[in-house]
């Protein structure tokens, strides 16, 4: 588990002390191979592009801009749409093709001091590992998913976006809703409910070593203050 990017921001307001955000969040591709002789441009895969989290992204993230293939006739797409697909929410991209190639994601926030975030991806048409579902590849059926859990870390954000983007940001699993954009359920297929588990657990180990992290400093800070204290009395013996 590592971090995406640090995004500095502007100067906070003078009103709203600053704060620390870690966005979780799983971005990859999932291909499937096309039946022979349905596509008059050679294409030999529908594919997906995409980015999830079961937490609302609409609240932090503004738009996706997905950078593909120079090749591709309409080859930069700027996704605003949040999509809420099986209890998660989702940016992604779909289209056919026929070679594997290296993708640009670049999220835009909501808050216009952050700077945008850009990811790199490749889009898999043909499995190469079978590795797990999350920080790998997983074929099923000819289908390949390709994607990676990771967060991104925002130091100093402003507290009002940051209880903004909070609310309702988390829901209660809900059933999965039946899917009629046939873009999206190839998605479907890989959400898988242990996600939610994954995530659920990460989240609160963060905010396990945050806590962590405070009190050791508060530790740190009184015994530097005794120290400082000592030192005082040991001068007025000498």
């Amino acid at each position: 588990m590592s971090s995406l990017a640090n995004a500095n921001n502007a100067a906070p307001s003078s009103t709203s002390p600053p704060l620390t955000l870690t966005l979780p969040l799983i971005y990859g591709s999932l291909s499937t191979p096309l039946p022979p002789s349905t596509s008059s441009d050679y294409s030999t895969h529908k594919w997906t592009l995409y980015i999830r989290s079961y937490l609302d992204l609409s609240k932090w993230i503004k738009s996706v801009t997905f950078h593909l293939h120079p090749s591709f006739e309409r080859s930069v797409r700027v996704v605003e749409e949040c999509r809420e697909v099986g209890g998660q929410y989702v940016f992604s991209c779909t289209s056919n093709g026929w070679g594997e190639f290296e993708s640009l994601l670049k999220i835009t926030y909501t808050s216009p001091t952050l700077k945008p975030t850009i990811l790199k991806h490749t889009i898999r048409l043909y499995p190469q590992s079978t590795t797990g579902i999350v920080g790998g590849m997983k074929s099923t059926d000819g289908r390949v998913v390709n994607e990676f859990y990771d967060e991104i870390c925002f130091e100093g954000v402003d507290k009002g976006w940051y209880e903004e983007g909070m609310r309702d940001s988390v829901k209660p699993p809900q059933p999965t809703p039946p899917i009629t954009d046939p873009s999206l359920t190839l998605l479907q297929t890989f959400l898988e409910p242990s996600d939610r588990e994954i995530v659920g657990r990460l989240v609160r180990a963060v905010k396990f070593v945050e806590g962590e992290i405070g009190m050791v400093k508060d530790r740190i800070l009184r015994a530097n203050s005794e120290l400082e204290q000592a030192r005082k009395l040991e001068g007025r013996k000498v």
